[in-house]
């Protein structure tokens, strides 16, 4: 019986505590849903400074790619087609090449794809500000309040980023 005792006793506890972990869990998941993106400044590669909070009250597409990468190749059109059909509507795209050494990969792709968007040198801190960067290309859809809309990790194709953008234009 003291064997028996114990057991309910314990697993009474464990409930009591799993309880008590959800409850106090769920209000920090409330309050994390769109958080703040954090405020970065990059040179471009233009040679410009570009700071991601003087785009507050746009809506911003901020992208990590690497130029050697076909699937970044690949979303580069898309997010062409996006700067050239929503620019005026208050579109920002700021892409963020994370290539190593010479930019010069990054210039000719840029030319020859016909980028009319900012396209930044990336910094090491910047990539950890926005830690959990799986893989390349990786977006991250920002309000225009400044906070991080949505995260899509991998080729972002137009049928999901057009309806995110427009959802965010209305509001």
């Amino acid at each position: 019986m003291n064997i028996y005792y114990r057991t309910i006793i314990a697993l009474a506890v464990s409930v009591c505590f799993l309880i008590t972990s959800c409850a106090r869990s769920k209000p920090q998941l409330a309050l994390n849903r769109h958080p703040q993106a954090p405020d970065f400044a990059l040179t471009s590669l233009d040679g410009g400074r570009v700071s991601l909070s003087s785009f507050i009250g746009k809506v911003v597409i901020l992208e990590f790619w690497y130029s050697w990468d076909p699937l970044s190749k690949k979303q580069a059109e898309y997010l062409q087609y996006i700067q050239k059909n929503y620019s005026k509507r208050e579109v920002v795209i700021l892409a963020v090449v994370m290539d190593k050494g010479s930019l010069y990969p990054a210039n000719l792709f840029t030319k020859k794809v016909g980028i009319t968007y900012k396209v930044l040198i990336g910094e090491k801190y910047v990539y950890e500000l926005y830690g959990g960067i799986r893989s390349f290309p990786t977006i991250f859809i920002i309000d225009r309040q400044g906070r991080i809309y949505g995260k899509g990790f991998g080729l972002q194709k137009l049928d999901v980023l057009e309806p995110a953008i427009l959802k965010l234009l209305e509001e």
